[in-house]
Formats: C-alpha cells, sequence, structure tokens
C-alpha cells in the first residue's frame, strides 16, 4: 500500500505546532486544523476514512515555505449520510469552506478522495485556487465506474469490496492502546512508524459515552463515499490549472491504466511515482 508520509521526502523538513479552529458558516460550523506555517497558503483535503491530524508527519515539512490549513469533511460534524452525501459534496464544501475564509488563489492539495474533491472544486471556481497537488486520486476507470453504477445499492454492499471492508471494520474498543495494538499487527499499517499510527489512532479515534473509544469518521460515511465513486474524466478534461500527480508504485488507488489515462488526459502536468 501506497505511504502519503513518505512523499514529503520530495519537498521540505520542519515541525511545527498544530491547531483546531471552527469556522461559524450559515448553517453549521466547519472544524479545521491549522497546521501553522508562514507564506502561500495550502489546503490540504483528507482522505476517506483519515482525519486531517492523521497527515501532521505528512504536513509538517510544507509549513517551512508554506501556511498549511485542512478542512474536516462531514463525516467529523454531520452524524449520518443522506441522498447528497456525494463526493460533489464535498468539494461544495471545500469551495463553502474556502469562501467563508476569504481564500483565493491558494494552492490545493488533496489525498485519495481529497484530491478528487479539490478537482472537482478547481474546476467550478478556477479563482480559488492556482495549482493543484493531487496525490493517489481516486481516478477509476471508466469502464470499472460503469459497472459499479449497474449495481443495485442492495448489492453493491456485497459486491464492492471496499463497502464490504468498512463495514466490516471494528470500532469500538476499550481505550486506544488496544487500538495500537491491534493496527500495530494490520500489514495496511506495517510501513508506518509508531508515531504516525499513533496520529492517526488519536485522531482518528474518539471517546463514547460508556468509556471506550469508537472511530471518529464513521464506518458508515466511509462506506458511503465507496459506494458513490465519482466520474472523474469529463473534470480533469476541464481543468487548466497547473497540476502535480503522485502515485505510489505499487498503489491500489490509482491502478496503472488509470495513471496513464491521467497523462493522456493532462500530458501538461507533472508527475511523480515514488
Amino acid at each position: 500500500m501506497f505511504q502519503i508520509f513518505e512523499i514529503w521526502n520530495i519537498f521540505y523538513s520542519k515541525k511545527s505546532a498544530f491547531k483546531t479552529k471552527t469556522l461559524d458558516t450559515k448553517n453549521f460550523q466547519i472544524p479545521f486544523e491549522d497546521f501553522g506555517g508562514d507564506g502561500p497558503i495550502i489546503h490540504f483535503a483528507h482522505a476517506n476514512g483519515f482525519p486531517p491530524k492523521a497527515y501532521q508527519k505528512f504536513i509538517e515539512p510544507f509549513t517551512k515555505t508554506y501556511k498549511v490549513i485542512g478542512m474536516h469533511g462531514r463525516p467529523f460534524w454531520q452524524e449520518k449520510p443522506d441522498s447528497k452525501s456525494n463526493w460533489h459534496e464535498v468539494a461544495q464544501d471545500l469551495i463553502d469552506f474556502l469562501d467563508s475564509q476569504n481564500l483565493k488563489n491558494i494552492i490545493g492539495m488533496g489525498h485519495s478522495m481529497g484530491g478528487v474533491a479539490t478537482l472537482f472544486a478547481s474546476v467550478k471556481r478556477p479563482d480559488l485556487f492556482r495549482k493543484l497537488i493531487l496525490v493517489e486520486p481516486v481516478f477509476v476507470s471508466p469502464k470499472a465506474i460503469f459497472f459499479f453504477q449497474l449495481v443495485p445499492n442492495f448489492l453493491s454492499k456485497k459486491m464492492n469490496p471496499m463497502i464490504k471492508g468498512a463495514l466490516k471494520r471494528q470500532d469500538i474498543w476499550e481505550n486506544r492502546e488496544v487500538v495500537f495494538e491491534s493496527w500495530r499487527k494490520k500489514r495496511v499499517f506495517s510501513k508506518w512508524s509508531d508515531e504516525v499510527l499513533w496520529d492517526y489512532i488519536n485522531a482518528g479515534t474518539k471517546p463514547t459515552e460508556s468509556g471506550k473509544v469508537t472511530l471518529s469518521f464513521s464506518k458508515y460515511w466511509e462506506a458511503n463515499y465507496y459506494g458513490r465513486l465519482p466520474k472523474v474524466w469529463k473534470a480533469l478534461k476541464k481543468s487548466d490549472l497547473p497540476m502535480m500527480g503522485i502515485r505510489g508504485s505499487d498503489s491500489n488507488t490509482i491502478l496503472p491504466k488509470a495513471w496513464e489515462l491521467w497523462k493522456k488526459y493532462r500530458p501538461d502536468a507533472t508527475y511523480f511515482e515514488v
């Protein structure tokens, strides 16, 4: 599995303090992370199932040259998904957030679902962005999207391995130490340092009323997004902002055919495979 936390070696290095802030909006409050730094603004959009603070070690180096912020997606402040809870809503939330902050001409960086949401937002409101950095965006081939959209919802839970995996996740533990012991043994985290894994656990779990801990990004939200994989290729073709694409050499998020199709749609972009 691709390790996003290794990408920073391409860029810079620095430590910084992180603060959680809340933004007053018309209908709700959107919390966001202020990762610190000084300079041009980067907005970092997190992946499905990942809270922003899980990326602390990845983001730290950028604060040497940039100010980095990261909005929390709806799973952190809306209890349950509804009929509107798709990837385009994530993009619209990002637009609303940046408008509320009076931000324009920023660098939009996103991982996985966050990369797709950043792309969608930039096509709808190109004035908000000056360049895009898309890390392992979920660019699913047109044929695969067509297949998934043919499958009824009740069958997709059984046939889509991402939905099945999300719904099978354990989501109650006695405490965070138990979570660490369990996740430390999992293959998916085998390349993560203890420090990075603890960042993910501390940000990715929250206490329950019974004194135990549960996922802060619920598995039902995670499964919801996996069940609503978007069509990205028209948006990619419409985008004309400077773009960087980053993929892990053993990625299971953006497969080789989709990677080559991306290059075909945007031959002017800069690409890294790490």
